[in-house]
This record gives structure tokens, sequence and C-alpha cells, in this order.
């Protein structure tokens, strides 16, 4: 079907005790060493992360978590069409003031303890997106420019003082000589001026190649985050999803290593394997099934089912194109797999009156062939 679809954590810590039954989204109590104390931390999986075992995922880690990690997720989940499946992290404060800002503990804890932590209990890629609001945006700055382990920072109406302003100023020479870092800073234009001034000094300082800056019309320091994690988002996915442009190209050329060539520079830019989304694939799929190439079409839509194994989608358009060309018994067993898999996962009631309409077709086919 041609769409554009929506697209445990068992932490073994330190003394922590794990848990074996898994779940979309947990709740876990993990001991560091580096802070001597237990940290709550939150974690949200993409659908069907168990299944989806040929795909290691971005990391999304979110400071002041106790109070901003359902929001994101929520976000998330309304925008799964245009947002790449990911594993979001989120980090509860205990003392905001103590901990954020510029922390030289707490920022061992992030990158020497958590996300090594992460990274070798879950299928996560090299992508990691920290997100941090006011003390928590001056924070996510500094661990970013000062690892390597984090390269796409959004920073929300930072409060960076003049410690933290110096440091950052530091750590963003040195690792601009180094790496790519992408960082977003955005804030409100009713902020508080202070803050403003000090945003507009960090983002002067910045690559503005890697870099953006956003002052959000009508929105003061408490408002901003909620919309800045929204564009924040927008301005770094973007270059994960096929754009539209070449899009335009590819169908002039009907040429796929435009395609591929455009992944191969997103993976390079990140040092890892970066999959186009299930929705790139499939569209992908029908232009070359739009001009009777079989072949290419098969598979193309042979990979999307091998990359999102549990899709209904994907099955269905796999079974459209056998159907396009003649092989109506197969494609019946895929029109049959895509039912069986939407009702067992969204169950969503117009794709699959769809999925069944597609299956009731093929099988009058079928009937008439064996007359």
């Amino acid at each position: 079907m041609m769409s554009f679809s929506k697209k445990t954590l068992i932490v073994s810590f330190i003394g922590l005790m794990t848990v074996s039954v898994f779940s979309q989204q947990k709740t876990i109590s993990l001991y560091s060493e580096i802070l001597e104390e237990t940290r709550t931390i939150n974690i949200y999986f993409p659908l069907n992360y168990e299944e989806h075992k040929e795909l290691d995922y971005p990391t999304i880690y979110l400071f002041d978590g106790s109070i901003l990690f359902d929001y994101l997720v929520g976000l998330y989940k309304y925008n799964s069409d245009y947002y790449p499946p990911a594993i979001i992290v989120g980090v509860n404060q205990i003392d905001r003031n103590i901990e954020l800002g510029v922390n030289t503990k707490f920022t061992r804890f992030f990158i020497d303890e958590l996300i090594l932590k992460i990274d070798s209990e879950y299928r996560t890629n090299c992508y990691k997106l920290v997100i941090g609001h006011s003390l928590g945006g001056a924070f996510v700055l500094n661990s970013a420019l000062k690892s390597k382990k984090v390269n796409n920072v959004i920073s929300i109406s930072p409060t960076i003082k003049k410690k933290e302003f110096d440091l950052i100023n530091i750590y963003n020479k040195e690792y601009n000589e180094k790496s790519k870092l992408k960082i977003y800073i955005g804030y409100g234009d009713n902020d508080f001026e202070y803050l403003m001034k000090d945003s507009d000094r960090v983002y002067d300082l910045l690559n503005k190649e890697y870099s953006k800056l956003d002052v959000y019309k009508d929105e003061d320091h408490n408002s901003a985050i909620l919309i800045g994690i929204r564009k924040g988002l927008d301005y770094f996915f973007k270059d994960l999803i096929f754009p539209e442009y070449l899009w335009n190209k590819l169908d002039e050329n009907l040429d796929d290593s435009i395609f591929k060539n455009y992944f191969i520079t997103v993976s390079n830019f990140y040092n890892c394997k970066i999959h186009p989304l299930e929705d790139d694939f499939n569209r992908l799929g029908y232009l070359y099934l739009s001009v009777k190439n079989i072949d290419k079409a098969l598979s193309i839509f042979k990979k999307n089912i091998k990359l999102y194994p549990n899709s209904s989608n994907v099955y269905d358009s796999y079974a459209e194109c056998l159907e396009t060309f003649g092989q109506f018994k197969l494609a019946k067993k895929y029109y049959k797999k895509a039912i069986s898999i939407e009702k067992k996962n969204d169950n969503d009631h117009y794709q699959l009156l769809s999925f069944k309409s597609n299956y009731n077709r093929i099988c009058e086919k079928i009937n008439l062939e064996n007359k």
C-alpha cells in the first residue's frame, strides 16, 4: 500500500536488580558510582523494538525527564510519520540547580555511565541527540562539546553564566578542530533579556554550517521548551528523510544511486549506518513499480520487509507488486500477512479494510484463474 504510514530495559548496572519482562516504556532505578546514589531513568522504545533485530536506533537523551519525558514521547508518537524510530531516555533530576548548568560530576555520570550502559544493553547506533532547557540547555551544550559521544544538541533557553560561557567557548574551539557537531539553539522573544543575549553569544561561536538559532514569537522562558523540542527535532530529522528535491531528480532520471548515495553521505557524516525510513523505501519501490521494473521494485520491497518486518504495510506493498506482475498466489500470502500483523499491532480500522479489500481481490483473481 502506497502510504506515508507510522513509522527491557534490562539494566544490570552496578548492584541493580534486573527485570526480564519487556515493555515499550519503562522506569528504572540505576545506581551510579560517580554520583554515589541511585537515579531514576525513563526509557521509551520504538514500536516492535524486540522484533526489528536488523535495526540499530538513534538515542535521544532528555534532561528534566520527570517533567518533559511524557511530552516528548507523546510528541514523538504523534509525529511518527516524520521521525525515525528512536530510543528515548529521560533523565530525572534530584536537584537541577546543582546537577545542570556546567557540572563536571553529573557530566561524567551522563557520558561515562549512562550512555555507556544504554549502548551496551540496547541496539543503539552512533546518533546521539541530547535535549535540555534552561540550566539543562547549558548542560547539554557543555556535555556535547566536551565529549564526542554526543553529536546532536537541542538547547532551549540555555541559562549560561560567565564561567559556563568560558568553558563552552574553550570546548567548542577544541571540538571544531576534531569533529562535526550539530547544535540547535532556541528561545522565546519574551524570554529574559540576559538569556537571549547569552544564547546569541554562544551561537556566534558555533560553526554555522552545523548549527541553527530560532527565536519563537510570543513565547517566554517556560513555554519555549514545548515548541523548541518540536522545532529542534524537525531540524535534526529532516536529514534522515530523503528530501523532496531529490525525489524530483530521481523521478526524472530513474537512478536509484541518487537514493543510495544520499544515505551513504548521511551515514558518513555520523560515522554509522543510517537506514532509510520505511516510507522512503516504500516510495522508491512504487516508483520502480510505476515504470514496470519488476526486479528493481521487488528487490526494494524485500529490503523494506527485512528492515521493518513488523510493519503491516511493507507486506501489503510487496504483495501489490507481486499482483501487478501476475504472481497471484504469492501475493495472496503476503496480503494475508499484512492483515495478520495489522490486527496484532495498530489494528487501524481503515488500514485493515484496505488490506482485506486487497486480499479479497486477489482471491477472486485466483478463483478466475482456476476456472
